[in-house]
């Protein structure tokens, strides 16, 4: 598949929704590649970089799902205290992360955004309550 065309959150690399090596699915289950652990720390930062560009991907191609925590779904089922060489996934995809956050919020109004987007978020909550 042209990872251009990833439109489904499970067609994530990193993702795997039909159990993973724990036994239930992750949204960060990268422990092995093709049945092989990762040898080197700067390999697993090179694929951590690569899965990054992959859910950036995603985004451009569902702009709709931004702003729906996916992130967050995504760093609840990471291993934070994992220091082998594992640790590089998550550095690289969140190092590269970084590095777009910077490239966009050069470019962006980034205090009338947070105001448009509490204002529209205001908005969704006052409907859910009135409608309740």
């Amino acid at each position: 598949m042209d990872k251009r065309e990833i439109y489904n959150y499970e067609d994530l690399p990193f993702v795997n929704r039909k159990g993973s090596q724990w036994g239930k699915w992750s949204d960060w289950d990268v422990k092995k590649i093709k049945g092989k652990k990762i040898k080197g720390y700067g390999k697993a930062c090179e694929i951590g970089q690569y899965y990054a560009v992959c859910y950036l991907q995603y985004l451009i191609n569902n702009p709709a799902t931004v702003g729906s925590n996916s992130l967050g779904n995504i760093a609840k089922h990471i291993d934070f205290d994992d220091e082998t060489n594992n640790k590089g996934y998550w550095v690289g995809f969140f190092s590269y992360l970084e590095t777009f956050l910077h490239r966009g919020a050069i470019h962006a109004d980034i205090w009338a955004t947070l105001e448009h987007i509490q204002h529209v978020n205001r908005q969704r909550m006052e409907w859910a309550t009135a409608t309740e």
